[in-house]
Parts: structure tokens; C-alpha cells; sequence
């Protein structure tokens, strides 16, 4: 289905404006610590990780030889250096219904930018609280599907079936979270915009006044939040409430993205 045209690609779910728990307290990682109630409004969120179909589009466009695109910061280092992903030819990642790997975070902005421009509506990287309300629902659960862990729910490392790759995203429909996505455990692990680095996550409870969707958050090298686990990670990645961090300018096979679009 990828090569004759996905026509799932691009799909948005809609979070609704109301309260969800984030954090957990019975983890033993205190980044994820205290659990707290948070507010956000609505706003809209892909079913699916972005694809390579859909990342086509801007290496086309010639979106790497465009700086309008492109912070100074990934300009500099990224998109003056390249014309498309690391990964792009290699074949067990590059069918158009896979996600997009081999992309930094410098590289998903670019395209949010590109994106915006072209159909006129704004889409951004989601901030690590819209992620995480977007995977677990209202109730706390563990995982998007409940509180259970199950290895036919994901691509994950774990169990008999792992396949040690991305796969086509939404080939796990009872791994979906209760508003919808698909995917948002396991195959690859999802760039936020929220700050960070490997060692030093935004700490708790979270602050959405920190204006995380303003333009000049996107500047400078800071390391940001990635959520979700990959194909390549166990059972504690793929919870919720698990949190990572990664350089704006890392990348390799198991780091992807999922965009944004707030309703105003």
C-alpha cells in the first residue's frame, strides 16, 4: 500500500481541551516524579509518526537548500551539508509507509516550517505534555492501551515477533491510545519540542507557561525531550510516562517525529 499511495498519511486525531494525569509516582525514575494534573486546550495531533511519503515532499521541494526553513543553528550544521536523511537509500527503512528516520531535530522543525507554509496551517513538534496526553488518555494508564504490557501491541525489541526494524506505522491497531494514535509506543522513538538533555529533563510538575510553541523556543543547540520508545527498546521506554533526551543535531534509525497542529 505504501508504494501505490497510503491514503491514511497525514490523517490528525483531536485531543479535547480538559485535564490528564503526567508523571508517575511508583516509577523508579525521579524524572517522572511527582504525578500532577495538567490542563491543556485542545489541539489536533497525527494518528500516525511522520512518514517517509510524507517527508518526500520537502527533499522535492528542495527544502534542504532553503534556509528559510531552517533555524540558524541546524542551517549551519544540517541543512547547508545535506540534500536529504541519513538513511534515506538504505532499504530496510525507506518504504513510503515507514516512518521518517535518520532525520534530526534541526531536520523535523525544518519540514514543520515548510509544512506550515504550504498548507497555510501551523505545525509544529509537540510539546512533551501534549505527547504524553496524546499516549495515555485521561486515566493514568501505563501504556496506550492500558496497564498492561503486550508485545503484539508494539514494535519493540521484546518478544518472539520483534522484527528489528521500523515497520509501516498502524500495523499494531490494538496498541492504539484512547484518543486514536497509533504507534506512540514503540517503532520510533518521537522528538518533542520541550528542552532537555541526556541527563537533565524539564523537571517536575510541568510548566505549560514556559511558551514551548513561541517561535524562539525553537532557537539555539539545546537537547530535547524524545518520548515513546523505538523497535529497538524494552517494555520501560515504551510506557507513557518514559522520558528520554537527545541532541538537536543526534540521529540514527530509531528517532522520529509526530506533529502538532493547535486549534485556535
Amino acid at each position: 500500500m505504501g508504494y501505490l499511495g497510503d491514503p491514511r498519511l497525514g490523517e490528525m486525531v483531536t485531543i479535547p481541551t480538559g485535564k490528564f494525569l503526567m508523571g508517575d509516582d511508583e516509577s523508579t525514575s525521579p524524572d517522572e516524579k511527582p504525578q500532577h494534573k495538567l490542563f491543556l486546550p485542545e489541539y489536533q495531533i497525527g494518528k500516525y509518526p511522520l512518514t517517509n511519503a510524507e517527508y518526500r515532499r520537502f527533499i522535492e521541494a528542495r527544502g534542504y537548500n532553503n534556509k528559510r526553513w531552517w533555524t540558524d543553528a541546524g542551517w549551519e550544521r544540517i541543512g547547508q551539508q545535506q540534500n536529504e536523511p541519513r538513511y534515506w537509500q538504505a532499504t530496510n527503512f525507506n518504504r513510503p509507509n515507514q516512518p521518517i528516520v535518520g532525520v534530526t531535530w534541526y531536520e523535523c522543525v525544518a519540514y514543520c516550517r515548510w509544512l506550515s507554509a504550504e498548507t497555510g496551517l501551523l505545525h509544529r513538534l509537540p510539546t512533551e505534555a501534549e505527547w504524553e496526553k496524546t499516549a495515555r488518555g485521561i486515566d493514568g494508564r501505563q501504556y496506550p492501551w492500558g496497564n498492561r504490557f503486550e508485545t503484539s501491541r508494539l514494535n519493540s525489541i521484546e518478544g518472539e515477533q520483534a522484527v528489528q526494524v521500523t515497520t509501516p506505522v498502524g500495523i499494531y491497531p490494538m496498541g492504539v491510545s484512547t484518543f486514536g494514535a497509533c504507534d506512540c509506543a514503540g517503532n520510533v522513538w518521537e522528538l518533542c519540542i520541550t528542552k532537555s538533555s541526556h541527563l537533565d529533563l524539564k523537571p517536575y510538575p510541568y510548566n505549560t507557561a514556559e511558551g514551548e510553541e513561541a517561535i524562539n523556543y525553537l532557537t539555539g543547540t539545546d537537547g530535547r525531550t524524545i518520548r515513546g520508545g523505538s523497535w529497538l527498546d524494552f517494555e520501560t521506554s515504551a510506557r507513557c510516562t518514559g522520558r528520554a533526551g537527545c541532541y538537536p543535531d543526534d540521529w540514527n534509525g530509531h528517532i522520529g517525529c509526530r506533529l502538532v497542529s493547535p486549534i485556535c
